[in-house]
């Protein structure tokens, strides 16, 4: 908080988040501005590496990447579907993915990543009791044969419900 606030005074009130992209906090000196600029680099940098990672997936062509198919981009999720039964080549889009989605980041002289999830559905809600085909999370495997192995078993679980 204390160190937010110095770098405020001592930089006109910019800030400047991990990718170097700066904003100016102009709402009136307070603890509003405060918990703003507090949020500003954690928020911003995820919704960055999210655009990065779109942009990324969108202009790979290569073989894993054919049939995917982005469908929205929701605060700091992407949304895809993949074919039905190609199992192995949606693995090998999702670890593709993951790779897109957890760059190595540097701020301030360290470097880290932000981990990523997956989850899978037959529709975009969340999955509970009213909606058991929703999106559940589900073991983000680093090996493609046996993520594909999850993602048909997962599958399986939804379209058996439905039977």
């Amino acid at each position: 908080w204390e160190a937010v606030e110095r770098k405020l005074s001592k930089n006109n009130r910019t800030l400047e988040n991990c990718f170097g992209h700066k904003r100016r906090f102009l709402d009136e000196w307070g603890s509003k501005l405060i918990k703003s600029a507090v949020a500003y680099n954690p928020q911003s940098t995820s919704v960055w590496v999210v655009n990065y990672a779109m942009r990324d997936i969108y202009n790979d062509d290569t073989p894993p990447f054919e049939d995917l198919r982005l469908h929205a981009q929701v605060h700091d999720e992407l949304l895809f579907s993949y074919p039905i039964g190609k199992w192995r080549e949606a693995a090998e889009a999702i670890l593709g993915c993951e790779t897109y989605m957890t760059p190595t980041i540097s701020y301030e002289g360290r470097s880290f990543r932000i981990g990523t999830d997956l989850s899978i559905g037959l529709n975009w809600g969340e999955t509970s009791e009213d909606n058991p085909d929703g999106m559940a999370k589900i073991s983000l495997l680093k090996d493609a044969e046996k993520l594909a192995e999850l993602l048909e078993g997962t599958y399986a679980t939804f379209t058996q419900r439905l039977a």
